[in-house]
Protein backbone atom coordinates (compact mmCIF):
# COMPACT_ATOMS: atom_id res chain seq x y z
CA UNK A 1 0.00 0.00 0.00
CA UNK A 2 1.33 3.18 -0.89
CA UNK A 3 1.71 6.00 1.79
CA UNK A 4 2.25 9.44 1.55
CA UNK A 5 4.90 9.74 4.95
CA UNK A 6 4.68 13.85 4.13
CA UNK A 7 2.40 16.16 6.37
CA UNK A 8 -0.61 16.96 4.52
CA UNK A 9 -0.82 20.60 6.31
CA UNK A 10 2.89 21.70 6.15
CA UNK A 11 4.46 19.11 3.29
CA UNK A 12 6.97 18.42 5.76
CA UNK A 13 9.10 14.57 5.34
CA UNK A 14 8.32 12.17 7.90
CA UNK A 15 4.93 13.33 9.83
CA UNK A 16 4.80 11.37 13.44
CA UNK A 17 2.60 12.28 16.47
CA UNK A 18 5.25 14.16 17.71
CA UNK A 19 4.81 16.77 14.69
CA UNK A 20 1.22 16.92 14.41
CA UNK A 21 0.42 17.91 18.12
CA UNK A 22 3.36 20.01 18.57
CA UNK A 23 6.38 20.62 15.67
CA UNK A 24 3.97 21.40 12.84
CA UNK A 25 3.44 25.08 11.99
CA UNK A 26 -0.38 25.15 12.60
CA UNK A 27 0.13 23.34 15.96
CA UNK A 28 2.78 26.08 16.71
CA UNK A 29 0.57 28.71 16.21
CA UNK A 30 -2.28 27.48 18.19
CA UNK A 31 0.23 26.95 21.24
CA UNK A 32 1.59 30.49 20.69
CA UNK A 33 -1.72 31.78 20.79
CA UNK A 34 -3.59 30.08 23.80
CA UNK A 35 -1.58 32.57 26.06
CA UNK A 36 0.13 28.92 27.40
CA UNK A 37 3.69 29.61 27.90
CA UNK A 38 6.29 27.44 25.72
CA UNK A 39 9.43 25.96 26.79
CA UNK A 40 12.21 28.12 26.78
CA UNK A 41 14.07 26.38 23.94
CA UNK A 42 10.39 25.69 22.11
CA UNK A 43 9.12 21.93 22.12
CA UNK A 44 11.58 18.85 21.88
CA UNK A 45 11.58 17.46 17.70
CA UNK A 46 12.46 14.39 18.65
CA UNK A 47 10.43 13.34 22.24
CA UNK A 48 6.92 13.08 22.52
CA UNK A 49 7.46 12.35 25.74
CA UNK A 50 9.17 15.77 26.80
CA UNK A 51 6.48 17.72 25.43
CA UNK A 52 3.55 15.72 26.37
CA UNK A 53 5.02 16.24 30.14
CA UNK A 54 5.84 19.61 29.62
CA UNK A 55 2.01 20.71 28.70
CA UNK A 56 0.33 18.46 31.57
CA UNK A 57 2.67 20.15 34.09
CA UNK A 58 1.05 23.42 32.93
CA UNK A 59 -2.42 22.47 33.81
CA UNK A 60 -0.76 22.30 37.72
CA UNK A 61 0.54 25.46 37.17
CA UNK A 62 -1.56 27.96 39.44
CA UNK A 63 0.21 31.22 37.97
CA UNK A 64 -1.86 29.99 34.83
CA UNK A 65 -5.30 31.44 34.57
CA UNK A 66 -7.70 28.61 35.19
CA UNK A 67 -9.25 28.94 32.03
CA UNK A 68 -5.97 28.95 30.12
CA UNK A 69 -4.68 25.72 31.89
CA UNK A 70 -8.45 23.72 30.89
CA UNK A 71 -7.23 23.82 27.35
CA UNK A 72 -4.14 21.80 27.12
CA UNK A 73 -6.50 18.36 26.89
CA UNK A 74 -8.76 20.05 24.07
CA UNK A 75 -5.68 21.42 21.91
CA UNK A 76 -4.30 18.02 22.19
CA UNK A 77 -7.70 16.55 20.95
CA UNK A 78 -8.43 19.17 18.23
CA UNK A 79 -4.84 18.74 16.59
CA UNK A 80 -5.22 15.54 16.24
CA UNK A 81 -8.70 15.89 14.75
CA UNK A 82 -7.88 18.82 12.61
CA UNK A 83 -5.73 16.33 11.06
CA UNK A 84 -8.08 13.61 10.83
CA UNK A 85 -10.90 15.79 9.13
CA UNK A 86 -7.88 17.04 6.60
CA UNK A 87 -6.55 13.55 5.71
CA UNK A 88 -10.35 11.86 5.38
CA UNK A 89 -12.84 14.66 4.36
CA UNK A 90 -10.10 17.41 3.30
CA UNK A 91 -11.53 19.74 5.33
CA UNK A 92 -8.84 23.28 6.13
CA UNK A 93 -9.96 24.99 9.36
CA UNK A 94 -8.15 28.31 10.09
CA UNK A 95 -6.16 28.91 13.05
CA UNK A 96 -8.97 31.41 14.65
CA UNK A 97 -11.29 29.08 13.93
CA UNK A 98 -9.45 25.97 15.92
CA UNK A 99 -8.93 27.80 18.88
CA UNK A 100 -12.61 29.33 19.13
CA UNK A 101 -13.45 25.54 18.96
CA UNK A 102 -10.87 24.83 21.83
CA UNK A 103 -12.56 27.05 24.06
CA UNK A 104 -15.74 26.82 23.35
CA UNK A 105 -15.16 22.55 23.91
CA UNK A 106 -13.26 23.39 27.07
CA UNK A 107 -16.25 25.86 28.76
CA UNK A 108 -18.99 23.25 27.37
CA UNK A 109 -17.03 20.73 29.35
CA UNK A 110 -16.46 21.87 32.86
CA UNK A 111 -20.10 23.45 32.41
CA UNK A 112 -21.36 19.92 31.87
CA UNK A 113 -19.38 18.45 34.94
CA UNK A 114 -20.69 21.20 37.54
CA UNK A 115 -24.09 20.59 35.86
CA UNK A 116 -23.68 16.67 36.44
CA UNK A 117 -22.00 17.41 40.18
CA UNK A 118 -25.28 18.87 40.97
CA UNK A 119 -27.40 16.74 40.23
CA UNK A 120 -25.29 13.47 41.60
CA UNK A 121 -25.72 15.55 45.03
CA UNK A 122 -29.32 15.97 44.48
CA UNK A 123 -29.95 12.63 43.36
CA UNK A 124 -27.31 11.39 46.75
CA UNK A 125 -29.93 13.90 48.70
CA UNK A 126 -32.74 12.30 47.76
CA UNK A 127 -31.73 8.36 48.41
CA UNK A 128 -30.20 9.40 51.54
CA UNK A 129 -33.46 10.64 52.56
CA UNK A 130 -35.43 7.74 50.90
CA UNK A 131 -32.88 5.10 52.88
CA UNK A 132 -33.31 7.11 56.04
CA UNK A 133 -37.05 6.91 56.50
CA UNK A 134 -39.38 4.38 57.87
CA UNK A 135 -40.46 1.92 55.07
CA UNK A 136 -43.99 0.06 55.16
CA UNK A 137 -43.57 -3.78 55.42
CA UNK A 138 -45.82 -6.11 52.44
CA UNK A 139 -49.46 -6.99 53.10
CA UNK A 140 -49.86 -9.12 54.98
CA UNK A 141 -47.09 -8.59 56.96
CA UNK A 142 -46.09 -6.89 60.24
CA UNK A 143 -43.33 -4.60 60.95
CA UNK A 144 -42.02 -4.45 64.90
CA UNK A 145 -39.09 -1.65 65.09
CA UNK A 146 -37.46 -2.67 67.95
CA UNK A 147 -35.16 0.26 70.23
CA UNK A 148 -32.64 -0.17 72.60
CA UNK A 149 -31.01 2.30 74.97
CA UNK A 150 -28.59 1.07 77.38
CA UNK A 151 -26.78 3.52 80.30
CA UNK A 152 -23.26 1.47 81.15
CA UNK A 153 -23.00 3.49 84.44
CA UNK A 154 -25.84 2.22 85.98
CA UNK A 155 -26.54 -0.89 83.48
CA UNK A 156 -29.93 -0.14 83.51
CA UNK A 157 -31.66 -0.95 79.68
CA UNK A 158 -34.24 0.37 78.19
CA UNK A 159 -36.50 -1.54 75.24
CA UNK A 160 -39.35 -0.69 72.84
CA UNK A 161 -41.04 -1.98 70.14
CA UNK A 162 -43.62 -0.68 67.78
CA UNK A 163 -46.04 -3.01 65.77
CA UNK A 164 -47.05 -1.24 62.42
CA UNK A 165 -49.07 -2.67 59.44
CA UNK A 166 -48.63 -1.86 55.95
CA UNK A 167 -50.59 1.41 55.39
CA UNK A 168 -48.31 2.60 58.40
CA UNK A 169 -50.95 2.41 61.03
CA UNK A 170 -49.53 1.76 65.04
CA UNK A 171 -51.31 -0.78 66.05
CA UNK A 172 -49.58 -1.57 69.18
CA UNK A 173 -46.29 -0.30 71.11
CA UNK A 174 -45.23 -1.70 74.24
CA UNK A 175 -41.84 -0.08 76.69
CA UNK A 176 -40.04 -2.57 79.61
CA UNK A 177 -37.06 -1.89 81.48
CA UNK A 178 -34.12 -4.39 82.31
CA UNK A 179 -31.55 -3.91 85.14
CA UNK A 180 -28.56 -4.79 85.64
CA UNK A 181 -27.58 -5.71 81.95
CA UNK A 182 -23.73 -6.80 81.93
CA UNK A 183 -22.74 -4.84 78.52
CA UNK A 184 -23.99 -3.58 75.10
CA UNK A 185 -24.39 -6.91 73.59
CA UNK A 186 -26.24 -8.64 76.33
CA UNK A 187 -28.74 -5.64 76.32
CA UNK A 188 -29.42 -5.62 72.44
CA UNK A 189 -29.80 -9.55 72.89
CA UNK A 190 -32.26 -9.48 75.60
CA UNK A 191 -34.20 -6.81 73.93
CA UNK A 192 -34.87 -8.87 70.74
CA UNK A 193 -35.81 -11.88 72.55
CA UNK A 194 -38.62 -9.88 74.49
CA UNK A 195 -39.97 -8.65 71.38
CA UNK A 196 -40.03 -11.98 69.53
CA UNK A 197 -41.33 -12.96 72.42
CA UNK A 198 -43.98 -10.69 72.66
CA UNK A 199 -44.93 -11.38 69.27
CA UNK A 200 -45.13 -15.01 70.11
CA UNK A 201 -47.54 -13.89 73.12
CA UNK A 202 -49.54 -11.75 70.95
CA UNK A 203 -49.86 -14.61 67.93
CA UNK A 204 -48.59 -12.23 65.04
CA UNK A 205 -48.43 -15.01 61.88
CA UNK A 206 -46.06 -13.10 59.62
CA UNK A 207 -43.49 -10.40 61.19
CA UNK A 208 -40.48 -8.43 60.35
CA UNK A 209 -38.34 -7.41 63.10
CA UNK A 210 -36.71 -4.28 62.33
CA UNK A 211 -33.63 -3.41 64.28
CA UNK A 212 -30.44 -1.00 64.32
CA UNK A 213 -28.21 -3.87 65.87
CA UNK A 214 -26.04 -4.35 63.01
CA UNK A 215 -23.91 -7.30 64.16
CA UNK A 216 -26.59 -8.85 65.56
CA UNK A 217 -28.82 -9.01 62.24
CA UNK A 218 -25.46 -9.77 60.48
CA UNK A 219 -24.41 -12.95 62.86
CA UNK A 220 -28.63 -14.20 62.27
CA UNK A 221 -28.21 -14.29 58.54
CA UNK A 222 -24.35 -15.54 58.19
CA UNK A 223 -23.71 -17.39 61.92
CA UNK A 224 -20.57 -19.20 60.22
CA UNK A 225 -19.38 -15.61 59.57
CA UNK A 226 -20.04 -14.71 63.61
CA UNK A 227 -18.96 -17.37 65.60
CA UNK A 228 -18.33 -15.24 68.71
CA UNK A 229 -22.35 -14.81 68.63
CA UNK A 230 -22.83 -18.69 68.34
CA UNK A 231 -25.22 -18.23 71.05
CA UNK A 232 -27.07 -15.71 70.84
CA UNK A 233 -27.90 -16.86 67.69
CA UNK A 234 -29.24 -20.29 68.70
CA UNK A 235 -31.01 -18.54 71.66
CA UNK A 236 -32.67 -16.03 68.72
CA UNK A 237 -33.21 -18.78 66.40
CA UNK A 238 -34.73 -21.03 69.55
CA UNK A 239 -37.44 -18.00 70.37
CA UNK A 240 -38.62 -17.50 66.72
CA UNK A 241 -39.39 -21.21 65.79
CA UNK A 242 -42.90 -20.10 67.62
CA UNK A 243 -43.70 -18.10 65.35
CA UNK A 244 -44.99 -19.05 61.87
CA UNK A 245 -43.24 -16.84 59.25
CA UNK A 246 -40.51 -14.46 60.00
CA UNK A 247 -37.55 -11.81 58.93
CA UNK A 248 -34.72 -9.73 60.54
CA UNK A 249 -33.64 -6.89 58.83
CA UNK A 250 -31.50 -4.38 60.02
CA UNK A 251 -32.60 -0.35 60.39
CA UNK A 252 -30.53 2.77 60.44
CA UNK A 253 -30.87 4.46 63.81
CA UNK A 254 -32.81 7.72 61.91
CA UNK A 255 -35.96 5.53 60.73
CA UNK A 256 -35.95 3.41 63.73
CA UNK A 257 -36.42 6.72 65.90
CA UNK A 258 -39.64 5.96 67.40
CA UNK A 259 -38.78 2.87 69.22
CA UNK A 260 -35.27 3.96 70.01
CA UNK A 261 -37.37 7.44 71.54
CA UNK A 262 -39.85 5.26 73.64
CA UNK A 263 -36.68 2.88 75.01
CA UNK A 264 -34.52 5.82 75.71
CA UNK A 265 -36.86 7.39 77.80
CA UNK A 266 -36.20 4.86 80.48
CA UNK A 267 -32.44 5.13 80.88
CA UNK A 268 -32.87 9.16 80.27
CA UNK A 269 -36.00 10.12 81.78
CA UNK A 270 -36.29 7.30 84.52
CA UNK A 271 -39.59 5.73 83.28
CA UNK A 272 -39.47 2.48 84.49
CA UNK A 273 -42.64 1.40 84.37
CA UNK A 274 -43.16 -1.80 81.82
CA UNK A 275 -46.25 -1.77 79.66
CA UNK A 276 -48.36 -2.57 76.26
CA UNK A 277 -50.55 -0.02 75.03
CA UNK A 278 -52.68 0.75 71.60
CA UNK A 279 -51.59 3.27 68.94
CA UNK A 280 -48.48 5.30 70.25
CA UNK A 281 -47.38 7.38 72.72
CA UNK A 282 -49.05 10.83 72.59
CA UNK A 283 -45.47 12.67 73.08
CA UNK A 284 -44.40 11.29 69.95
CA UNK A 285 -47.38 12.27 67.52
CA UNK A 286 -45.42 13.95 65.35
CA UNK A 287 -42.79 11.09 64.90
CA UNK A 288 -45.20 8.64 63.58
CA UNK A 289 -47.28 10.81 61.96
CA UNK A 290 -44.58 11.53 59.88
CA UNK A 291 -43.53 8.48 59.02
CA UNK A 292 -47.09 7.26 58.22
CA UNK A 293 -46.78 9.46 55.53
CA UNK A 294 -44.55 7.37 53.75
CA UNK A 295 -47.01 5.20 52.86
Amino acid sequence: MSVDSRCQICGEEGESIDHVLFSCPLARQVWALSNLPSPVNGFHSHSIFHNIHFVLSLTKNNRIPLETRRLVPWILWTLWKNRNNLLFEGMVFLVEDILRKIKDNSVEWFQAQEIEKVEDARQHSVLSSQCCRWRPPPKPWLKCNVGFSWDKHTNLCGGAWVLRNSAGKVLLHSRRAFAATGNRQEAELLILLWSIESMTSLKIPRVIFAIDFKELVDAVSRPRAWPSFKNSVESILRALRCLLDWRIEHEVRKSNSGAYLIARSVTMEDRSQSYVAIGYPFWLHEVFTNESCVT
